[in-house]
């Protein structure tokens, strides 16, 4: 049983581009999300010190690009070990369509960065009410993100900025 659960792929942690933050502020992000069948079960991960805990219910079991077949769903994993510390306590949940990630210290990268560094954080650095983005990534980058995802706002703010070759030209 377990060589079949092991050549599919379990939809598991939401990635943070697909996110509809309702409200985000350093360390804290509660969004929506829309993508089927990804938003069927629960899905979480977290660290508090030394424990690092994961647990997965209800969740779609799928080969890559294969639409949602009836048969396959993991009813329940969890798994908990002990682990060095590299935060203090961090955890990524989500549940139907809502989605919660919250970390301590905040997971805030200033400065330049590359997209890809960017998009691996699990709690990005926002500022964000009823939908309304103001910050993002430490820096000022508005839009609404109730029908635009978060992969959408930063790829707007990316297209935007000058190029280091022009910035250089100017001075």
């Amino acid at each position: 049983m377990d060589s079949m659960v092991n050549t599919k792929q379990l939809v598991g942690k939401t990635p943070v581009a697909e996110l509809y933050p309702f409200l985000g502020c350093p360390g804290l992000i509660v969004s929506g999300f829309q993508k089927m069948p990804d938003m069927m079960g629960c899905n979480m991960e977290g660290t508090e010190l030394c424990l690092q805990s994961s647990c997965t219910c209800c969740k779609p079991i799928l080969e890559p690009g294969e639409v949602l077949k009836h048969e396959m769903w993991l009813c329940c994993r969890c798994r908990d070990v002990f682990v060095w510390p590299r935060s203090f306590w961090k955890a990524v949940c989500q549940c139907c369509c809502a989605d919660c990630r919250c970390s301590f210290p905040p997971e805030c990268v200033c400065g330049t960065v590359s997209p890809e560094t960017l998009d691996a954080l699990d709690v990005p650095c926002m500022l964000n009410l009823c939908y309304i983005n103001c910050c993002l990534d430490c820096a000022c980058n508005c839009g609404q993100t109730c029908t635009h995802p978060l992969g959408e706002l930063r790829k707007a703010k990316r297209s935007v900025e000058p190029s280091d070759a022009v910035t250089a030209k100017a001075m």
